[in-house]
Formats: C-alpha cells, sequence, structure tokens
C-alpha cells in the first residue's frame, strides 16, 4: 500500500494514476473538507482527464483519509 500525503494538485493527481493502475492506495490530507469532498466522488479543481481518473481510481479502491496511515510507501 502507499500512502500519499498531501491531495491537491500534484498529489491527488499522483494518487489517482496510481490508483487506476491497481496499485493499493490511500489518500491522506490533514483538510478535512477536502477528504469528505473526495469521499463524496467530487473533485475540488478542474483539470483535463481527472475526473476519468478519479471514477476509474474509486472503482479500483483508493481510500481517503485524514488520519496517517501506516503503509509500505510514502
Amino acid at each position: 500500500m502507499i500512502n500519499v500525503v498531501g491531495l491537491g494538485y500534484i498529489g491527488l493527481p499522483t494518487a489517482l494514476m496510481m490508483a487506476s493502475h491497481g496499485v493499493e492506495v490511500i489518500g491522506t490530507d490533514y483538510n478535512k473538507e477536502l477528504v469528505d469532498t473526495l469521499n463524496q466522488g467530487k473533485t475540488t479543481f478542474k483539470e483535463d482527464g481527472l475526473d476519468e481518473l478519479f471514477n476509474a481510481a474509486v472503482k479500483a479502491g483508493i481510500k481517503f483519509t485524514t488520519e496517517y496511515q501506516k503503509t509500505d510507501i510514502y
């Protein structure tokens, strides 16, 4: 499992790309509002292809949390 810490313009697409390719990913951010929005199935900014990538990552099982997770890779 990989923990991507920080789900902004760099971290979120990175986490989504890995998850959509079958890597077990958990995205962590201290911003509860951001994490809640992601857990509701919505992204927080627009970027070409981001919605499709988000949907693929959700189907693959990506998780979002405000609590730091112990994982194999950070």
